[in-house]
């Protein structure tokens, strides 16, 4: 007997049907293959590292470089991943750094081409923090 009452049936079909409107709506993000759109990046902030002197890598190992950098990322401000993100990016700029000459450092380009390889390859070891620019704050060569 049909009468104006929806039968049990019905509505079971019917809520079946706003639910999945209701995900289709929300994005679908519970169905499979769907991927979530990404968080916006927090703004960008400054890291300033400790200057740090360094033996460079001179035939007659008496040339040093006294460096100091800071670091514009878009990592959340000041967590416990701030120690990771400035022992990773101290390594690698010692690393980098000293392996260059005195003669190499002292001219412009030669500056240039370390800024640059620095970027480049803290971008590809701290790819959480997201690595914007890299400023030298102190840039002295001795020899």
């Amino acid at each position: 007997m049909i009468s104006g009452h929806w039968t049990l049936r019905a509505r079971r079909a019917a809520g079946i049907l706003l639910v999945a409107a209701a995900a289709l709506a929300a994005g679908c993000k519970y169905l499979p293959g769907h991927k979530a759109a990404a968080a916006p990046l927090p703004p960008a902030r400054m890291v300033k590292l400790d200057s740090t002197v360094l033996n460079l890598n001179d035939t007659d190992k008496s040339a040093y470089l006294r460096i100091g950098v800071s670091l514009s990322v878009q990592a959340p401000a000041a967590t416990d991943n701030d120690a990771e993100l400035e022992t990773v990016a101290r390594d690698t700029i010692v690393a980098m750094a000293s392996a260059r000459s005195s003669e190499d450092l002292l001219s412009a380009d030669g500056k240039a081409q370390l800024k640059k390889a620095l970027l480049v390859e803290l971008q590809k070891r701290l790819p959480e923090d997201h690595v914007q620019e890299l400023y030298f704050d102190e840039f002295l060569v001795q020899h």
